[in-house]
Formats: C-alpha cells, structure tokens, sequence
C-alpha cells in the first residue's frame, strides 16, 4: 500500500496479493517519469505531462480485489463394492486422502511411506495409491497439476482407475465433494454457498440433451409421497442430515480442530454436531461442514521478520487460517428416481393414466447429467460469486473457474461413446442401472 513499483515499458506485470487482502474496490496510481525528471517528482499533471514544467504523467484505475471459489473435488463415493478400496484405507473406513503416509511391513519391519496420487499422467493402479477426481487438469491458477484427464469430472465408464470398463456413476448411492473459498467476505458465518442440481438426459450414444425433471417416493413425517419432483417444495423440506465428525464425511481432523479452537467451542461439541445439508434439488453450506482450512499459508508465511510484521498488523497464525474455507457436502440421488421430459404434469398424467415403474412417461436407456449451479452469497445474503462466473465471462470476458481449471468438455468412454459435457456438468448416471442392481455384481474388466 502507498508504494511504487517499476515496470517494464513493453513487458506485462504480475502482481501478487496476499491471502489477508480485504475484498473490495481500491484505486491504482499510475506515473510516467519524463528522463529528465529525477528530482522533478512533485511536477505532475494528469494524464499527460504537456506542460514544459511538468515532468510526471499521473493517471488511476479502479480494480476490484475479490474473493474466489475453486476446487470442487469428488473424494469418496459410498459404492462399497466398486469404490470403497478407491477411496479408503486398507481394512479401514478412513480416507486415503486424509492419510498423506502408508503403513506397511517390508521384511518384518514397519515403514511409513509417502501415499502415491494414483491421479497423476502415467501411473498404474496400487490399491495404496491416492484417488480423487476434480474438474480438469488444471489447478485454480490453471496451471497445469500433470492430472490424468480419467480422473477429472463427470466420471464416464473408463474413469475407474482399476476397472477399465466402469465409471458412470448409479443412483442410491451417496458421492462425496468439497471445495474452497478465500477471502475475508466467506469468513463471515453469514456467507453461504448454494447449490442447486439441474438434470439433463441424454440418449446411450451420448447425444440429444435435453433438460428434464426427476421424480422419486419417499416417506416424509411418517407418510408415504409419490411422484416428489427434485426441487419442489416438499422435496426440499425432505433434507438429509449429516454429522460434523462423521468418519464417512471425512473432514480432516485439523480443520476441525483449528475451527473449533477459533469458534471458541470444545472440539467434543463440534463434531457432534448434526445438520441438514442438503434436498435432491438443493445443496446448502453449513456452518457444520465448513472448516477454516489455511494452516499451511499461514504457517509458511508467518516466518522470521515478516511474522513480526504481521503480528503488527493484527494477523496472527490463527486469524491467517480463517482466509480459506474449505465445505464439505454429500449428494445423492434416491434409488427409484425416473426422468421426464420438463413440463411433464407427472400427477396429472398419474391421474389420468396411472404409472408404473415401466410406464413409457420414464425416459430410459440413456444418461442423466447433474449439472451443478454454484452460488456464493455475502453475510447479507447478496449475490457475491458463481463458479462459472457466466455473465462476465460472456460480457466482459472475465474468468470461469471451470474453465481456468481445465475441464474437459468432451469424453470417450470404455465403449466408445462420445460425451459432450459443458461447465458446471458434475454427475453422470445411467438411467437404467441403480443401487438395487447390485445384489448381482460383476463384469468389471481390470486394468492391465
């Protein structure tokens, strides 16, 4: 602040702000120095220095510094027979991704060795390895993480990393996600993050998109409702809850701690805590699944004399690690789902007709993609950021984090059939395969 910084004439500048920059508008000073103009600093004019007594040219922009959302992550999918050995540790319900080191016995003797991401371009199945599927190849800079495009979002028959011929999700069972915020605005208990599902169809070959709605049954106060379409009313009473501590929900234990301890709340309390979290037709942040997730900045930054200068300032360790929050948040589909073409009156159609399971309103043999819409609304429940950003980037050509972290718009599965995906398509599940198939397991084609 109030600091002048050369710059190249012809050459572009990076500048970088730290984590602890209030979000706002600031205004930036700019000056030309004419080359005769050492010692001639106070002889500005704006704009331009036409005068012959002028030797500085001074003009401002006004930038904006805001917060930002980032990497949505698939990290557990509750499909034990096909994923659990994926996901979590050997003989064990913890996350692999939690555990940075692996335990084994090598010729009698215990050794702890750094867990292999399993993601990454080239690597083979280990069942130790590390897996998890993010948005594309690319982190929130869009520099490239060396990710192998199988394991990025929506996952695709060929996505599984030991079944050459498996990947596309099922409905019934639970997928697992986190994702990040920075910034001093999503500090605040206030501020909320906002997911809502849209549902498009599209044919076995992968094409003809179209939007639709899903229906589903389910016991809601003790009584049995029929045909509850994802997003309406009752559907988004009928929430599910979760536990803070819950070891399937896997929040990492120093996350926990570290937001405990800054809420002034004993580390028993908060995890014990169970909330609702989410409807078929909306996902809501809640402050039971949202941690501050910064340890490692503000370790790493608060070093020699600049951890000095950021006492003065009123940043300790503690306060560093509340400028990025980490949210976690299950999602499921219920196990009798069935799509129809948007606009269908489906308790009409009941009325009239009757339906069966079967009835050929449902579409089937073809895909549901689940596209996510995410929201990030200020303390004053004010609209503040959207992952995809789709307004700016259209009108004034302002990054979309989909993009910036490399998704892949098209996708080949095992049997080769030809994707078309587009920002914000997070779920694919086959319309004719679901949870209660599975008594029947097999045909998986391992990898070589």
């Amino acid at each position: 602040k109030n600091t002048w910084y050369a710059v190249g004439l012809y050459s572009s500048q990076r500048f970088y702000l730290p984590m602890y920059v209030d979000c706002g508008i600031y205004t930036v000073e700019f000056r030309t120095i004419a080359v005769n103009g050492e010692g001639m600093l106070s002889s500005v004019q704006s704009n331009a220095n036409l005068s012959r007594s002028n030797y500085v040219a001074t003009d401002t922009k006004q930038v904006e510094v805001s917060g930002k959302i980032y990497g949505l992550t698939l990290y557990d999918i509750q499909e034990n027979s096909l994923w659990k050995d994926i996901f979590r540790s050997e003989n064990s319900l913890r996350l692999k991704i939690l555990d940075t080191f692996v335990t084994k016995v090598i010729d009698g003797v215990k050794k702890s060795m750094q867990r292999v991401d399993g993601t990454k371009i080239g690597e083979k199945y280990h069942k130790d390895k590390l897996y998890y599927y993010t948005i594309g190849t690319r982190n929130q800079f869009s520099i490239p993480t060396g990710r192998d495009k199988q394991f990025t979002l929506p996952l695709v028959d060929g996505s599984h990393p030991k079944y050459l011929n498996k990947g596309t999700l099922k409905a019934g069972y639970t997928w697992r996600f986190t994702l990040d915020t920075v910034g001093n605005i999503t500090v605040m208990d206030e501020s909320k993050i906002i997911i809502t599902p849209t549902f498009y169809y599209v044919d076995k070959k992968g094409l003809n998109r179209e939007e639709v709605e899903l229906y589903y049954s389910d016991t809601i106060s003790g009584n049995r409702n029929h045909y509850i379409k994802a997003g309406s009313k009752i559907d988004l009473e009928n929430t599910k809850q979760a536990q803070t501590g819950d070891v399937y929900l896997g929040i990492p234990d120093v996350e926990l701690k570290d937001t405990a301890s800054i809420r002034n709340i004993s580390y028993k309390a908060w995890t014990a805590q169970k909330k609702e979290m989410y409807s078929y037709g909306r996902i809501t942040s809640e402050l039971a699944f949202k941690t501050f997730s910064n340890q490692n900045y503000a370790l790493r930054i608060h070093q020699g004399s600049l951890s000095n200068s950021l006492l003065g300032l009123g940043y300790s360790k503690e306060n560093l690690t509340k400028y990025k929050q980490s949210y976690y948040f299950n999602y499921s589909l219920p196990s009798d789902v069935k799509a129809v073409k948007k606009g269908t009156d489906v308790q009409a159609y009941a009325k009239k007709y009757g339906i069966s399971k079967v009835d050929n309103l449902w579409l089937s043999e073809g895909f549901i993609i689940i596209h996510f819409d995410i929201k990030v609304y200020d303390e004053k429940n004010k609209l503040y950021l959207t992952y995809d950003n789709a307004e700016n980037e259209k009108n004034l050509g302002h990054c979309n984090m989909f993009q910036m972290e490399g998704i892949n718009n098209t996708k080949k599965d095992y049997f080769g059939r030809q994707f078309k995906f587009e920002a914000g398509d997070i779920i694919l599940i086959d319309t004719d395969k679901t949870s209660l198939d599975d008594a029947l397991v097999g045909g998986q084609i391992g990898r070589a």
